[in-house]
């Protein structure tokens, strides 16, 4: 019956206390939470009230006989513990938006904001309609729409509005509901808020490097999207590009402008205890703000209240490729995004800002490398400091990784981090910093080789892999404090990643420690930019391909290909949470792909070889490339690594439940699987549901193998997944094989001597 047709956009596991009637049959204490929200669309007005009716005459009567032809929902009905419409509790009730409106009302606010998300009917009339409905309701209010956002292209209708206190008095106390019983709005949310506090600094005296800039490359490739940064500090002068049109530099005093400046030399320099010198200038875009709190006394950086975030970044993007918009840097192929939405953590739903970066990723073939978000609240493991500080480093790594997995709800994805084609990136508990001890009053949190515990875990969309990566973040102390909580030591001294810091002619002062998954994201942006030019050399020198087609999947592969999860984590982790055996569908949510060895990507050995193929790929293509194996696997046991990594930006569907338009994976054939051997990663499920395929191999068996057809097949497939796309998917893989031979057995030469770089086919092979 077509009445009946729906399209599932949201599957959302909130927790669902049992009761009698609705638990696990299993569980015979009836006490064990459930997971539980199906959010659906459906089309026909007559359809949603039947199907109502149905479900109101149901639970009246479960032995109902049901119309002809929907018997099958009686299978569905028993499942449920209610069925109803969207309603004032999804867009009001559990956004948050209530206890931000209290908070502000406490505080004597005359006028309180908030962002409402519009629903985006296909009819365009019903669309305005639904907005001028919306717009009445706020004017009747005595508020004001600030700013107003709409893009087609990702079904986004945003407001920013300004209500008096009063109407918000109102609705929290519910004397006035008409706004949150309006049909048309989806959410009622906090207005969207990055806050990066700046804590009392400790420096040292930092060298000059005038002398190492000299070779910088003018164009950027690289663009920061954060706070302002200090032009002028010497670690970053003359090699930056500010882009400022909405003059937030003067807003901004000199030490307000704190991450921007660190993230800014974290991606020309690295930790700048393992320091690099910079290879070209970036491009910086500021769009967070420096705002002075006379209370605590410092500066914070946040988003601008006068715009909602997700128009301001779509802006700032347009302006980088559009003629209309300034086309200030087109040559931009990779973007920092080091920020995270506090409010808005990832519940299987994909956020408006994240949605956006994957439209427009696909559409200007760019890479975002995105923070995973940091949680960084002081930590209730029900001990004392005293009782805590006495541990071992095993007893207190232990501890943590319980406290994470008992609260794993709490330490989600922050916004835009579920991205689906960008690459998020996680922060590791470790640094560069040796000796360090901590003070009398303060003791270790944590082995170094854990996720840091105020980084967020995943996983994505459709349980992906999220974060992808896992990268140094920086380690702090737990400081002793009259909490009953375990709190952080806030102090900018080390341990942690060392990088630029803000100073004034009377404070020159050059360097912090700084911690947490921004510092991760943007030393993962330094290599980016390293692999960048690395790669373009190689198309340089080879005379080969469209670079710039290609440049943002081949960095996007480059990044994780060397990627691995890390022992003494993962036997840490079993032995403290059950997980069994490899545990391949538990671990990633932990630690993603793993830690990536940037090193081991950059150059072969005589006994490593790395494959880079791309090319792009239509609805129901496949490209095959064929690896020769000049070697003799049928004499002895010899021991191998395989590693192969693919990567794809796709066009995304909004109010489709798989989300995104395209699935591209790769398979291998028979005589490949005899070579490569038993998976030693996440199973191939689990990597095939997002835009990142990495799966790493080990094998030592003998293969009989006729010398006539010692070579195997790799195959990349392509096919639609959330709609049928038409432009077509560019993808980029790395494969690298490793033998473990004697020294003077030179794989490289003889697998580059046998290669076959003909192909019928208009994809690329490099070795």
């Amino acid at each position: 019956n077509k009445s009946y047709e729906f399209d599932l956009f949201e599957d959302r596991r909130d927790k669902v206390n049992p009761d009698l009637d609705f638990h696990f049959t299993d569980d015979s204490s009836k006490t064990d939470i459930l997971n539980g929200k199906v959010f659906c669309v459906l089309a026909d007005h007559l359809a949603v009230k039947q199907l109502l009716n149905l479900w109101s005459n149901y639970s009246q009567n479960e032995k109902m006989d049901f119309p002809r032809g929907l018997t099958g929902l009686k299978h569905i009905f028993k499942q449920l513990k209610d069925l109803r419409l969207w309603n004032e509790k999804d867009r009001y009730e559990e956004t948050g938006v209530r206890a931000y409106w209290e908070e502000q009302l406490s505080s004597n606010s005359e006028n309180i904001k908030c962002e409402i998300e519009l629903f985006y009917p296909k009819n365009e009339e019903v669309r305005k309609k639904k907005k001028n409905d919306v717009e009445q309701i706020i004017k009747s209010l005595n508020g004001e729409v600030l700013s107003e956002c709409i893009i087609p292209e990702i079904k986004y209708n945003g407001m920013l509005v300004s209500l008096p206190r009063i109407s918000v008095s109102n609705i929290v106390n519910n004397t006035n509901v008409e706004l949150i019983k309006c049909d048309g709005i989806m959410y009622i949310k906090p207005q969207s808020m990055a806050v990066i506090n700046i804590n009392d600094n400790e420096y040292d005296d930092f060298p000059t490097i005038n002398e190492e800039k000299a070779q910088c490359e003018e164009e950027p490739i690289i663009a920061l999207f954060d706070g302002m940064p200090q032009e002028n500090h010497e670690l970053l002068k003359d090699l930056l590009v500010v882009d400022d049109p909405d003059n937030f530099s003067e807003i901004c005093a000199a030490k307000g402008r704190n991450h921007g400046t660190s993230m800014a030399s974290l991606i020309l320099c690295n930790d700048l205890n393992e320091k690099t010198t910079p290879r070209r200038k970036i491009y910086v875009r500021p769009v967070l703000i420096a705002k002075y709190n006379d209370i605590v006394n410092t500066y914070h950086e946040v988003c601008p209240d006068n715009c909602l975030f997700v128009d301001l970044i779509h802006r700032c993007i347009t302006r980088l490729f559009e003629e209309n918009a300034g086309k200030v840097s087109p040559n931009i192929k990779i973007i920092n995004f080091s920020i995270g939405i506090s409010d808005y953590m990832f519940y299987f739903t994909i956020s408006p800002l994240a949605k956006l970066l994957d439209w427009l990723s696909y559409k200007y073939k760019i890479l975002f490398i995105i923070s995973a978000g940091n949680h960084m609240l002081p930590i209730d493991l029900k001990i004392s400091f005293d009782e805590f500080k006495k541990l071992s480093i095993d007893e207190k790594t232990k501890m943590i990784l319980k406290f994470e997995h008992n609260n794993t709800r709490n330490l989600r994805l922050l916004s835009p981090a579920e991205s689906i084609n960008g690459v998020t990136v996680g922060a590791l508990f470790s640094d560069s910093c040796v000796n360090i001890s901590p003070s009398s009053y303060q003791t270790e949190v944590a082995a170094p080789y854990i996720p840091s515990p105020i980084s967020s875990l995943g996983g994505g969309i459709n349980n992906s892999v999220k974060p992808d990566i896992f990268v140094a973040g920086g380690r702090k102390f737990f400081r002793d404090s009259i909490s009953d909580k375990l709190d952080w030591c806030r102090s900018d001294k080390e341990p942690g990643i060392k990088a630029a810091s803000p100073y004034s002619a009377v404070d020159e002062k050059h360097y912090h420690y700084i911690w947490g998954t921004s510092a991760s994201t943007a030393i993962v942006t330094n290599y980016a930019g390293r692999f960048y030019d690395i790669i373009k050399q190689i198309f340089i020198k080879d005379s080969i391909g469209d670079f710039d087609k290609y440049a943002a999947v081949l960095v996007k592969a480059m990044l994780v290909h060397g990627a691995k999860w890390d022992e003494k984590f993962c036997d840490i982790l079993n032995s403290t949470i059950g997980i069994s055996g490899r545990g391949a569908n538990e671990i990633y949510k932990w630690i993603g792909y793993g830690v990536p060895n940037f090193s081991r990507v950059i150059e072969c050995t005589n006994k490593r070889v790395t494959f880079i193929g791309y090319g792009e790929l239509k609805r129901d293509e496949a490209h095959s490339f064929h690896f020769p194996i000049p070697i003799d696997l049928h004499a002895a046991k010899i021991k191998r690594n395989t590693t192969i990594t693919l990567s794809y930006l796709t066009s995304i569907s909004t109010g489709n439940q798989k989300y995104r338009d395209a699935q591209v994976w790769f398979s291998i054939d028979e005589e490949g699987k005899k070579m490569i051997g038993k998976r030693d990663n996440v199973d191939d499920k689990v990597g095939n549901r997002g835009t990142l395929q990495h799966e790493t191999y080990i094998s030592d068996s003998i293969i009989l193998w006729d010398e006539n057809h010692s070579d195997f097949e790799i195959k990349v497939n392509c096919t639609d997944f959330a709609c049928k796309f038409e432009d077509p998917i560019p993808y980029a893989i790395f494969i690298t094989l490793e033998f473990a031979v004697a020294d003077d057995v030179d794989i490289y030469n003889k697998i580059t001597n046998r290669l076959n770089n003909k192909t019928d086919i208009e994809e690329k092979i490099i070795v």
